[in-house]
């Protein structure tokens, strides 16, 4: 099952890339706002905090993982229930997934539960906001495979949804809870906290994430899904000449690495006004690539060598120069003939496929200052025996060593 693999290249390829903070700094830095009214936010965090207290007060401790989901979807239901809210919202799912989600390109992965955007009908890559993995023990075994498979499903989920900029994780491991952030340029979890003790926190959590709009959860508002039930997306690029909006037809080449991702797809323009592709419109490539902060893009590169095939061709004494110094035999007076009347006219842009339009999309957020590297490898055996007693601590590396904060 791929499943397995994923966990492996998880291990293998981003221990280095997942940073730890405390999760006050994590809710004010990475978690949406909430833009409900004042009086409404204060309305349901009341709501959703009673009904935690007297959740947990009956039993504080848990027997399996479903009766973590079950009270979490509880608390969840009672945050959207004092009243009327507009916007997004999104459901707690108590589908423990006995089978696999299914990703469009293919591999499985399990999920315990979930922050949806649908109450019913099975779970896909497109419509799982937030992956939450359960575990009713908190020890190492349970703790690290908690990780590897929200991590798993993470992967799966940002290479199969082209949508997704950014994804938001849970793990829980019996009363503590951890917050994930995973993106294209970083990755960070949380110290975990206590959410029997602290039910505030935790409908200050939820709350952040079931009234988040589509961009605060993570995805791109240029992308958009043409259909549930198939992998076609909307693309609208902002050119030189206003939006335009383009359907995928199907996938050319998609490079599927966590991080640096390129996608190449066949699509068709669609008309302005409808979903329907334009009379007439020809299938044409989009490339939907992501780049480094201050990296050039595809279309200024190839402009910047047009530029330069321009200048060399309009010099009148081409053939002089270096780059030909070994063509000047005469049996290469036919390719040098050849080569002329490419340069002629700007016959060579045919060589190329020429970028007709582009245009620049979101930007992620940058790993805040206040985050710090663990002593221990997020997802693999601690090999310090110093600190084998704490595998899964979330010390700062310049600190001495101390007991495990629990993280």
């Amino acid at each position: 099952m791929l499943e397995t693999n994923y966990e492996h290249g998880v291990e293998m390829h981003q221990n280095n890339q997942v940073f730890c903070c405390e999760h006050q700094v994590f809710r004010s830095y990475y978690l949406p706002q909430c833009q409900l009214p004042a009086a409404d936010i204060e309305a349901r965090s009341n709501v959703g905090v009673k009904r935690a207290q007297s959740l947990f007060k009956e039993n504080p401790e848990f027997t399996w993982e479903a009766d973590i989901s079950r009270r979490l979807s509880q608390i969840v239901d009672a945050i959207l229930g004092p009243c009327k809210a507009t916007g997004k919202r999104l459901w707690l799912s108590l589908d423990q997934n006995k089978t696999n989600v299914s990703a469009m390109l293919g591999g499985t992965f399990r999920i315990n539960s979930c922050l949806r955007n649908d109450k019913g009908g099975p779970l896909r890559t497109t419509n799982i906001i937030v992956p939450i993995e359960i575990q009713i023990l908190r020890n190492y075994d349970g703790i690290r495979l908690n990780r590897l498979r929200l991590a798993s499903a993470v992967v799966q989920i940002m290479n199969d949804d082209v949508r997704r900029m950014f994804i938001f994780g849970i793990t829980i491991e019996a009363r503590r809870m951890t917050l994930w952030y995973f993106s294209r340029n970083h990755s960070v979890k949380t110290q975990s906290f206590d959410f029997v003790k602290n039910p505030d926190t935790l409908v200050s959590v939820l709350m952040s994430l079931v009234f988040a709009d589509d961009r605060e959860l993570g995805f791109d508002p240029n992308i958009s899904l043409k259909s549930n039930t198939g992998r076609q997306f909307i693309y609208t690029v902002h050119g030189g000449t206003g939006p335009r909006r383009f359907l995928t037809t199907h996938s050319i080449a998609e490079r599927r690495a966590f991080r640096c991702t390129t996608r190449v797809f066949r699509v068709v323009e669609l008309d302005e006004r409808t979903d329907s592709p334009r009379r007439g419109a020809k299938p044409i490539v989009l490339k939907d690539a992501w780049l480094d902060e201050g990296a050039r893009t595809e279309q200024e590169i190839q402009q910047e060598l047009f530029a330069d095939i321009r200048s060399f061709a309009e010099n009148p004494d081409w053939r002089k120069h270096d780059c030909l110094s070994g063509f000047h035999l005469e049996e290469h007076v036919p390719i040098m003939n050849a080569f002329g009347r490419v340069l002629k006219g700007e016959s060579w842009k045919d060589l190329f496929l020429v970028i007709q339009d582009s245009s620049t999309g979101e930007t992620i957020k940058q790993l805040t200052r206040l985050s710090w590297r663990t002593r221990s490898p997020i997802f693999l055996y601690d090999l310090d025996t110093e600190y084998s007693n704490h595998p899964f601590s979330s010390t700062k590396c310049s600190m001495a060593p101390e007991p495990s904060p629990s993280g």
